[in-house]
Protein backbone atom coordinates (compact mmCIF):
# COMPACT_ATOMS: atom_id res chain seq x y z
CA UNK A 1 0.00 0.00 0.00
CA UNK A 2 0.85 2.95 -1.21
CA UNK A 3 0.03 6.52 -0.08
CA UNK A 4 -1.23 9.68 -2.35
CA UNK A 5 -1.43 13.01 -1.20
CA UNK A 6 -2.30 16.38 -3.23
CA UNK A 7 -3.46 19.84 -3.04
CA UNK A 8 -6.52 20.85 -5.07
CA UNK A 9 -5.85 24.31 -6.91
CA UNK A 10 -7.33 27.02 -5.23
CA UNK A 11 -8.86 28.61 -8.20
CA UNK A 12 -10.28 25.47 -9.96
CA UNK A 13 -11.74 23.44 -6.81
CA UNK A 14 -13.86 26.04 -4.22
CA UNK A 15 -14.20 25.32 -0.85
CA UNK A 16 -18.48 23.97 -1.27
CA UNK A 17 -16.96 21.60 -3.44
CA UNK A 18 -14.11 20.29 -0.81
CA UNK A 19 -16.96 19.98 1.99
CA UNK A 20 -19.36 18.05 -0.04
CA UNK A 21 -16.09 16.19 -1.32
CA UNK A 22 -15.79 11.91 -1.48
CA UNK A 23 -17.43 10.62 -5.08
CA UNK A 24 -17.61 14.17 -6.68
CA UNK A 25 -14.25 15.15 -6.50
CA UNK A 26 -13.12 11.30 -7.10
CA UNK A 27 -15.08 11.29 -10.51
CA UNK A 28 -13.28 14.42 -11.36
CA UNK A 29 -10.05 13.10 -10.87
CA UNK A 30 -11.12 9.75 -12.62
CA UNK A 31 -9.73 7.94 -9.27
CA UNK A 32 -11.18 4.22 -8.84
CA UNK A 33 -13.01 3.44 -5.03
CA UNK A 34 -9.87 3.40 -3.27
CA UNK A 35 -9.17 3.11 0.77
CA UNK A 36 -9.00 6.08 2.87
CA UNK A 37 -10.10 8.92 -0.13
CA UNK A 38 -10.12 12.27 1.73
CA UNK A 39 -9.24 14.68 3.70
CA UNK A 40 -5.54 14.72 5.26
CA UNK A 41 -6.56 17.04 8.26
CA UNK A 42 -9.59 16.22 9.55
CA UNK A 43 -12.56 18.23 10.60
CA UNK A 44 -15.41 20.54 9.32
CA UNK A 45 -13.90 22.14 6.47
CA UNK A 46 -15.78 25.16 6.83
CA UNK A 47 -14.18 25.39 10.36
CA UNK A 48 -10.43 24.48 9.47
CA UNK A 49 -10.98 27.59 6.79
CA UNK A 50 -11.90 29.71 9.75
CA UNK A 51 -8.84 28.64 11.59
CA UNK A 52 -6.38 29.30 8.55
CA UNK A 53 -8.01 32.95 8.04
CA UNK A 54 -7.79 33.60 11.94
CA UNK A 55 -3.80 32.94 11.89
CA UNK A 56 -0.83 35.31 11.05
CA UNK A 57 -0.70 36.76 7.82
CA UNK A 58 2.58 34.42 6.54
CA UNK A 59 0.48 31.55 7.50
CA UNK A 60 -2.52 32.59 5.32
CA UNK A 61 -0.02 34.03 1.98
CA UNK A 62 1.36 30.35 1.80
CA UNK A 63 -0.47 28.11 -0.67
CA UNK A 64 1.34 24.97 1.97
CA UNK A 65 -0.80 25.97 4.33
CA UNK A 66 -3.60 26.22 2.88
CA UNK A 67 -5.33 22.84 5.47
CA UNK A 68 -8.49 22.68 3.96
CA UNK A 69 -6.85 21.46 0.14
CA UNK A 70 -5.30 18.58 0.87
CA UNK A 71 -6.53 14.99 0.17
CA UNK A 72 -5.13 11.57 0.25
CA UNK A 73 -5.82 8.16 -1.17
CA UNK A 74 -4.18 4.72 0.23
CA UNK A 75 -3.14 2.59 -3.07
CA UNK A 76 -2.14 -0.87 -3.88
CA UNK A 77 1.10 -1.22 -5.03
CA UNK A 78 -0.88 -2.87 -8.29
CA UNK A 79 -2.61 0.26 -9.03
CA UNK A 80 -0.05 2.87 -8.44
CA UNK A 81 1.41 3.44 -11.78
CA UNK A 82 -2.18 4.27 -12.89
CA UNK A 83 -3.06 6.77 -9.81
CA UNK A 84 0.49 8.62 -10.92
CA UNK A 85 -0.62 9.39 -14.02
CA UNK A 86 -4.17 10.70 -13.44
CA UNK A 87 -2.82 12.92 -10.66
CA UNK A 88 -0.26 13.96 -13.03
CA UNK A 89 -2.68 14.89 -15.86
CA UNK A 90 -5.16 16.20 -12.99
CA UNK A 91 -2.21 18.57 -12.57
CA UNK A 92 -1.92 18.87 -16.11
CA UNK A 93 -5.36 20.31 -16.57
CA UNK A 94 -4.89 22.75 -13.29
CA UNK A 95 -7.28 20.48 -10.73
CA UNK A 96 -4.18 20.20 -8.35
CA UNK A 97 -1.06 22.00 -8.17
CA UNK A 98 0.88 19.78 -5.88
CA UNK A 99 0.72 15.56 -5.14
CA UNK A 100 3.39 13.25 -3.79
CA UNK A 101 4.06 9.79 -3.16
CA UNK A 102 4.41 8.29 0.33
CA UNK A 103 5.17 4.74 1.70
CA UNK A 104 6.56 3.35 4.74
CA UNK A 105 5.43 5.91 6.83
CA UNK A 106 6.22 5.28 10.36
CA UNK A 107 9.22 5.63 13.19
CA UNK A 108 12.37 5.68 11.73
CA UNK A 109 14.06 2.46 11.14
CA UNK A 110 16.87 1.48 13.91
CA UNK A 111 19.11 -1.64 14.25
CA UNK A 112 21.04 -2.24 17.49
CA UNK A 113 24.96 -1.63 16.99
CA UNK A 114 27.03 -3.38 19.50
CA UNK A 115 28.99 -0.60 20.00
CA UNK A 116 28.46 0.03 23.72
CA UNK A 117 31.45 0.61 25.93
CA UNK A 118 31.74 -1.07 29.06
CA UNK A 119 30.41 0.93 32.18
CA UNK A 120 30.61 0.29 35.65
CA UNK A 121 27.24 -1.61 36.47
CA UNK A 122 26.18 -1.74 32.63
CA UNK A 123 27.15 -5.28 31.68
CA UNK A 124 24.00 -7.11 29.85
CA UNK A 125 21.58 -9.25 32.00
CA UNK A 126 20.52 -11.61 29.98
CA UNK A 127 18.63 -13.95 32.64
CA UNK A 128 14.77 -15.21 32.17
CA UNK A 129 14.52 -13.72 35.55
CA UNK A 130 15.76 -10.88 37.85
CA UNK A 131 15.73 -8.28 40.14
CA UNK A 132 16.17 -4.83 38.10
CA UNK A 133 19.16 -3.04 38.73
CA UNK A 134 19.30 0.99 38.82
CA UNK A 135 20.60 2.05 34.95
CA UNK A 136 20.54 5.73 35.79
CA UNK A 137 25.16 5.66 35.81
CA UNK A 138 24.48 4.16 31.83
CA UNK A 139 22.98 6.97 30.85
CA UNK A 140 26.18 9.03 30.15
CA UNK A 141 23.72 11.55 27.68
CA UNK A 142 22.24 12.78 30.90
CA UNK A 143 25.68 14.30 32.34
CA UNK A 144 26.48 17.39 32.40
CA UNK A 145 29.27 17.72 29.65
CA UNK A 146 33.12 18.79 30.06
CA UNK A 147 34.54 18.54 26.89
CA UNK A 148 37.33 16.86 27.73
CA UNK A 149 38.53 14.57 24.55
CA UNK A 150 37.93 10.96 24.60
CA UNK A 151 34.87 11.05 26.64
CA UNK A 152 31.17 11.04 25.88
CA UNK A 153 29.32 14.36 26.21
CA UNK A 154 26.06 14.67 27.76
CA UNK A 155 23.19 17.38 27.85
CA UNK A 156 23.38 18.54 31.20
CA UNK A 157 20.04 17.02 32.45
CA UNK A 158 21.55 16.81 35.93
CA UNK A 159 22.48 20.63 36.00
CA UNK A 160 18.51 21.28 35.01
CA UNK A 161 17.27 18.67 37.90
CA UNK A 162 18.80 21.33 40.44
CA UNK A 163 16.45 23.92 39.22
CA UNK A 164 12.79 24.50 39.68
CA UNK A 165 10.95 23.17 36.89
CA UNK A 166 14.01 21.29 35.69
CA UNK A 167 12.43 17.79 35.70
CA UNK A 168 9.94 19.58 33.59
CA UNK A 169 7.04 19.62 35.66
CA UNK A 170 5.52 22.63 34.01
CA UNK A 171 5.93 21.70 30.69
CA UNK A 172 3.42 19.23 28.43
CA UNK A 173 5.41 17.43 26.23
CA UNK A 174 3.96 15.18 23.04
CA UNK A 175 5.34 12.02 21.51
CA UNK A 176 3.85 11.33 18.13
CA UNK A 177 4.43 8.11 17.54
CA UNK A 178 3.73 4.23 16.75
CA UNK A 179 3.00 3.21 20.26
CA UNK A 180 3.80 2.39 23.63
CA UNK A 181 4.11 -0.59 26.04
CA UNK A 182 2.34 1.43 29.36
CA UNK A 183 2.35 -1.91 30.85
CA UNK A 184 6.64 -1.58 31.57
CA UNK A 185 7.88 -1.47 34.72
CA UNK A 186 8.67 2.41 33.99
CA UNK A 187 5.37 3.62 33.46
CA UNK A 188 3.21 1.56 35.61
CA UNK A 189 1.14 3.83 38.32
CA UNK A 190 1.81 7.01 36.41
CA UNK A 191 -0.88 8.36 33.37
CA UNK A 192 -0.05 9.75 30.22
CA UNK A 193 -2.51 11.61 28.49
CA UNK A 194 -3.42 9.21 25.74
CA UNK A 195 -4.30 11.42 22.38
CA UNK A 196 -6.02 8.20 20.86
CA UNK A 197 -5.88 4.37 20.78
CA UNK A 198 -2.76 3.32 22.30
CA UNK A 199 -0.55 0.24 20.76
CA UNK A 200 1.95 -1.61 22.18
CA UNK A 201 5.52 -0.67 20.11
CA UNK A 202 9.01 -0.86 21.16
CA UNK A 203 10.06 2.28 19.62
CA UNK A 204 8.14 4.41 21.33
CA UNK A 205 8.40 2.83 24.59
CA UNK A 206 12.65 3.19 24.39
CA UNK A 207 11.21 7.13 23.30
CA UNK A 208 9.13 7.24 26.44
CA UNK A 209 11.77 5.68 28.81
CA UNK A 210 14.32 8.77 27.53
CA UNK A 211 11.93 11.56 27.89
CA UNK A 212 10.05 9.71 31.29
CA UNK A 213 11.51 6.87 32.58
CA UNK A 214 10.46 7.00 36.74
CA UNK A 215 13.37 8.59 38.64
CA UNK A 216 13.01 5.86 41.76
CA UNK A 217 16.09 3.68 41.60
CA UNK A 218 15.51 1.11 39.47
CA UNK A 219 15.99 0.88 35.62
CA UNK A 220 16.28 4.43 33.66
CA UNK A 221 15.35 7.86 34.49
CA UNK A 222 13.84 10.09 31.92
CA UNK A 223 15.40 13.81 30.80
CA UNK A 224 11.95 15.54 31.98
CA UNK A 225 10.43 12.83 33.95
CA UNK A 226 7.79 15.06 35.73
CA UNK A 227 6.63 16.23 32.50
CA UNK A 228 2.86 15.90 31.65
CA UNK A 229 3.42 13.55 28.74
CA UNK A 230 1.04 13.20 25.77
CA UNK A 231 0.92 10.18 23.33
CA UNK A 232 -0.34 10.91 20.00
CA UNK A 233 -0.55 7.58 17.89
CA UNK A 234 -1.20 7.56 14.18
CA UNK A 235 -2.92 4.54 12.53
CA UNK A 236 -0.25 2.28 11.26
CA UNK A 237 -2.42 0.41 8.34
CA UNK A 238 -3.72 3.70 6.83
CA UNK A 239 -0.92 6.23 8.40
CA UNK A 240 -1.90 9.86 8.64
CA UNK A 241 0.46 11.20 11.10
CA UNK A 242 -0.17 15.12 9.54
CA UNK A 243 -3.42 14.94 10.24
CA UNK A 244 -2.93 14.07 14.24
CA UNK A 245 -0.32 16.53 14.69
CA UNK A 246 -2.36 19.74 13.30
CA UNK A 247 -5.30 17.96 15.64
CA UNK A 248 -3.15 17.97 18.58
CA UNK A 249 -3.84 20.78 21.33
CA UNK A 250 -1.69 22.28 24.27
CA UNK A 251 -0.69 24.76 25.69
CA UNK A 252 1.49 27.36 24.39
CA UNK A 253 5.59 26.25 25.25
CA UNK A 254 4.64 22.49 24.75
CA UNK A 255 7.27 20.39 23.04
CA UNK A 256 5.51 18.08 20.19
CA UNK A 257 8.21 15.42 19.18
CA UNK A 258 7.68 14.01 15.81
CA UNK A 259 9.25 10.65 15.59
CA UNK A 260 8.25 10.09 11.93
CA UNK A 261 9.77 9.64 8.92
CA UNK A 262 8.31 8.58 5.34
CA UNK A 263 9.90 7.63 1.83
CA UNK A 264 9.58 9.47 -1.06
CA UNK A 265 8.93 7.41 -4.11
CA UNK A 266 9.93 8.64 -7.40
CA UNK A 267 8.49 6.62 -9.78
CA UNK A 268 9.96 8.02 -12.90
CA UNK A 269 13.50 7.66 -11.67
CA UNK A 270 13.51 4.64 -9.61
CA UNK A 271 14.25 6.64 -6.03
CA UNK A 272 12.96 5.98 -2.83
CA UNK A 273 14.31 8.58 -0.75
CA UNK A 274 13.67 8.75 3.27
CA UNK A 275 12.87 12.09 4.45
CA UNK A 276 11.61 14.22 7.33
CA UNK A 277 7.82 14.73 7.18
CA UNK A 278 8.46 18.45 6.37
CA UNK A 279 9.96 17.58 2.98
CA UNK A 280 6.21 16.98 1.91
CA UNK A 281 3.94 19.92 1.69
CA UNK A 282 1.25 18.67 3.92
CA UNK A 283 4.38 17.81 6.57
CA UNK A 284 5.42 21.32 6.15
CA UNK A 285 1.17 22.66 6.79
CA UNK A 286 1.13 20.25 10.05
CA UNK A 287 4.08 21.83 11.56
CA UNK A 288 3.41 24.74 10.53
CA UNK A 289 0.43 24.70 12.13
CA UNK A 290 1.78 23.78 15.58
CA UNK A 291 4.39 26.52 15.68
CA UNK A 292 1.67 28.67 15.07
CA UNK A 293 -0.26 27.04 18.29
CA UNK A 294 3.01 28.05 20.08
CA UNK A 295 4.14 24.67 20.31
CA UNK A 296 8.09 24.30 19.98
CA UNK A 297 7.92 21.34 17.17
CA UNK A 298 11.06 18.65 17.58
CA UNK A 299 11.36 16.40 14.20
CA UNK A 300 13.95 13.50 13.30
CA UNK A 301 15.63 14.35 10.59
CA UNK A 302 15.53 10.85 9.30
CA UNK A 303 17.67 8.11 8.58
CA UNK A 304 18.42 8.31 5.11
CA UNK A 305 22.00 9.25 4.52
CA UNK A 306 20.84 12.32 2.59
CA UNK A 307 21.66 15.57 2.76
CA UNK A 308 18.48 17.63 3.32
CA UNK A 309 18.36 20.49 0.79
CA UNK A 310 15.68 22.56 -0.77
CA UNK A 311 15.94 20.28 -3.88
CA UNK A 312 14.10 17.58 -1.70
CA UNK A 313 11.39 19.94 -0.34
CA UNK A 314 13.34 21.33 2.84
CA UNK A 315 12.65 24.56 3.75
CA UNK A 316 15.85 26.21 5.22
CA UNK A 317 13.69 28.52 7.68
CA UNK A 318 11.72 25.56 8.94
CA UNK A 319 10.07 26.11 12.66
CA UNK A 320 10.90 22.41 13.84
CA UNK A 321 14.00 21.91 15.45
CA UNK A 322 15.38 19.12 12.82
CA UNK A 323 17.80 16.80 14.60
CA UNK A 324 21.01 14.32 13.35
CA UNK A 325 22.15 12.15 14.78
CA UNK A 326 25.78 12.12 16.38
CA UNK A 327 28.54 9.94 18.21
CA UNK A 328 28.42 10.43 21.94
CA UNK A 329 32.35 11.21 21.77
CA UNK A 330 33.44 12.97 18.57
CA UNK A 331 29.72 14.66 18.02
CA UNK A 332 30.74 13.11 14.29
CA UNK A 333 27.75 12.25 12.14
CA UNK A 334 26.78 8.26 12.52
CA UNK A 335 24.59 5.75 10.71
CA UNK A 336 22.39 6.71 8.65
CA UNK A 337 21.31 10.00 9.89
CA UNK A 338 20.45 12.68 7.34
CA UNK A 339 22.25 15.96 7.13
CA UNK A 340 22.58 19.17 6.15
CA UNK A 341 22.95 22.71 6.91
CA UNK A 342 19.19 22.50 8.06
CA UNK A 343 19.67 20.32 10.51
CA UNK A 344 19.53 22.26 13.72
CA UNK A 345 20.84 19.86 16.49
CA UNK A 346 22.30 16.37 17.49
CA UNK A 347 21.29 14.02 19.94
CA UNK A 348 23.22 10.89 20.67
CA UNK A 349 23.27 7.98 17.69
CA UNK A 350 24.40 5.42 19.51
CA UNK A 351 24.74 3.69 22.95
CA UNK A 352 21.41 5.09 24.29
CA UNK A 353 20.09 3.36 27.77
CA UNK A 354 16.67 3.42 28.15
CA UNK A 355 13.50 1.17 28.25
CA UNK A 356 13.17 -1.82 26.12
CA UNK A 357 10.98 -5.04 24.29
CA UNK A 358 10.93 -8.29 23.54
CA UNK A 359 8.98 -7.59 20.37
CA UNK A 360 12.40 -5.25 18.51
CA UNK A 361 15.28 -7.23 17.58
CA UNK A 362 18.10 -5.82 20.20
CA UNK A 363 16.22 -4.01 22.02
CA UNK A 364 16.97 -6.41 25.20
CA UNK A 365 20.21 -6.22 24.97
CA UNK A 366 21.01 -4.46 28.71
CA UNK A 367 18.39 -6.20 30.91
CA UNK A 368 16.55 -9.30 29.02
CA UNK A 369 13.42 -11.22 31.12
CA UNK A 370 11.04 -13.30 29.65
CA UNK A 371 8.28 -10.41 31.53
CA UNK A 372 8.74 -7.83 28.40
CA UNK A 373 8.11 -5.02 31.07
CA UNK A 374 11.03 -5.88 32.53
CA UNK A 375 13.65 -5.38 29.92
CA UNK A 376 16.38 -2.59 29.13
CA UNK A 377 18.45 -1.29 25.97
CA UNK A 378 21.96 -0.37 25.31
CA UNK A 379 21.64 0.15 21.89
CA UNK A 380 18.73 2.75 20.71
CA UNK A 381 19.50 4.48 18.18
CA UNK A 382 19.63 6.56 14.94
CA UNK A 383 17.82 10.07 14.71
CA UNK A 384 14.83 8.15 16.90
CA UNK A 385 17.44 8.49 19.90
CA UNK A 386 18.55 11.47 18.96
CA UNK A 387 15.50 13.77 18.88
CA UNK A 388 13.89 11.85 21.81
CA UNK A 389 16.92 13.72 23.81
CA UNK A 390 16.85 17.13 22.08
CA UNK A 391 13.04 16.79 22.84
CA UNK A 392 13.87 16.42 26.61
CA UNK A 393 16.22 19.31 26.61
CA UNK A 394 13.85 22.09 24.88
CA UNK A 395 11.05 20.23 27.43
CA UNK A 396 13.87 20.98 30.20
CA UNK A 397 14.27 24.85 29.14
CA UNK A 398 10.69 25.53 28.93
CA UNK A 399 9.58 24.28 32.02
CA UNK A 400 12.15 25.83 33.67
CA UNK A 401 11.25 28.85 32.28
CA UNK A 402 7.30 29.00 32.81
CA UNK A 403 8.09 27.36 36.52
CA UNK A 404 9.59 30.70 36.75
CA UNK A 405 6.77 32.77 36.24
CA UNK A 406 8.05 33.91 32.18
CA UNK A 407 6.06 33.37 29.08
CA UNK A 408 7.40 30.34 26.37
CA UNK A 409 10.46 31.60 25.10
CA UNK A 410 9.91 32.45 21.37
CA UNK A 411 10.97 29.95 18.78
CA UNK A 412 13.46 31.34 17.01
CA UNK A 413 14.93 32.55 20.82
CA UNK A 414 14.98 28.88 22.05
CA UNK A 415 16.64 27.05 18.88
CA UNK A 416 19.30 29.80 19.04
CA UNK A 417 19.96 29.51 22.94
CA UNK A 418 20.55 25.69 22.45
CA UNK A 419 22.79 25.89 18.96
CA UNK A 420 24.97 28.56 20.31
CA UNK A 421 25.65 27.17 23.87
CA UNK A 422 25.88 23.66 22.52
CA UNK A 423 29.04 21.14 22.58
CA UNK A 424 30.61 19.61 19.50
CA UNK A 425 30.11 23.73 17.81
CA UNK A 426 32.50 24.64 14.14
CA UNK A 427 34.09 21.22 14.52
CA UNK A 428 33.31 19.94 11.03
CA UNK A 429 30.85 17.08 12.58
CA UNK A 430 29.13 16.54 8.96
CA UNK A 431 25.92 18.82 9.11
CA UNK A 432 23.90 17.55 11.99
CA UNK A 433 24.85 20.73 14.44
CA UNK A 434 25.88 20.89 18.10
CA UNK A 435 24.86 18.44 20.88
CA UNK A 436 22.90 20.67 23.68
CA UNK A 437 24.34 21.79 26.76
CA UNK A 438 22.28 23.18 29.61
CA UNK A 439 23.91 24.09 31.71
CA UNK A 440 25.89 26.57 29.32
CA UNK A 441 22.46 27.25 27.80
CA UNK A 442 20.54 28.18 31.52
CA UNK A 443 23.44 29.84 32.56
CA UNK A 444 23.26 32.25 29.70
CA UNK A 445 19.63 32.66 29.67
CA UNK A 446 19.89 33.16 33.66
CA UNK A 447 21.97 35.93 32.59
CA UNK A 448 19.89 37.60 29.86
CA UNK A 449 16.60 37.31 32.08
CA UNK A 450 18.55 39.27 34.75
CA UNK A 451 19.16 42.04 32.33
CA UNK A 452 16.35 41.95 31.14
CA UNK A 453 14.15 42.35 34.46
CA UNK A 454 15.59 43.22 36.88
CA UNK A 455 14.06 42.56 39.63
CA UNK A 456 14.53 38.70 39.00
CA UNK A 457 16.72 36.89 41.28
CA UNK A 458 18.04 34.13 39.04
CA UNK A 459 16.52 30.44 38.73
CA UNK A 460 15.98 29.12 42.33
CA UNK A 461 16.71 25.51 43.22
CA UNK A 462 14.45 22.70 42.84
Amino acid sequence: MVRYVWRFNRAHTSLPDLMSAGPELRQRLALPDVAGMGPVFRGDRGELQARIEARSASFQESSVNDLVRYYQAYVPDDLSPGIWEVLRQARSAGLIEWFDLQSSIGAPATSPADVFAAVVGCASDLNSTGVTRPFETCQGYLNVPDSISGRKQGVGARFAWALRGGRGGAVTLVDLDTGWNLAHQEFQGRTPNQLGTVFDDYHGTAVLGILWGNPNDVGVTGIVPEANIGLAPFDRSLPNPEGALEALTAPRGSVVLVEVEARRLVPEEGLALTLPIEAFDHGKAAINSAHDKGFYVVEVAGNGTLELTEDLGIDPAGPAFLVGAGHPVTGMRVGRSNYGSRVNLQGWGQEVVTTGSRSGVGYDDLQRRDDNNACYTKSFNGTSSASAIIAGCVAAVSSIVQAHGFDPLPHDRMKELLIDHGTFTGNGNNGIGPLPNLRASLEALEAKLKAEHPDFPGFSPA
